[in-house]
């Protein structure tokens, strides 16, 4: 069973997507963490950046998506036919209730 997680827009996450969530700091010196969205097992996974990376030996560092907060598609392609992540369909205000 797959559920879906969205971004602070409204936008669906869909496995492939790049995200950022905050990380620390304000204004000028805010910085954020750089994840890629992946599915295993129905579960939608944020995977540093860092990591993704050949040479990286560490395993560890992915969590839920739905436990990292706050996150925001920089980028996105797919499902198919849809070619970016901006047409995909929005949550409703009335789904934001829940």
């Amino acid at each position: 069973m797959s559920v879906t997680v969205y971004d602070k827009h409204g936008y669906p996450i869909c496995k492939g997507d790049l995200l950022r969530s905050y990380h620390f700091g304000s204004g000028k010196g805010t910085r954020y963490l750089y994840h890629v969205a992946v599915e295993k097992n129905g579960f939608m996974w944020a995977v540093p950046t860092a990591h993704l990376e050949p040479t990286c030996a560490s395993g560890g560092g992915k969590c839920l998506l739905s436990c990292v907060g706050e996150v925001e598609i920089l980028s996105g392609y797919g499902p198919a036919p849809i070619l970016e992540y901006r047409d995909r369909a929005m949550r409703s205000p009335q789904q934001e209730d829940k």
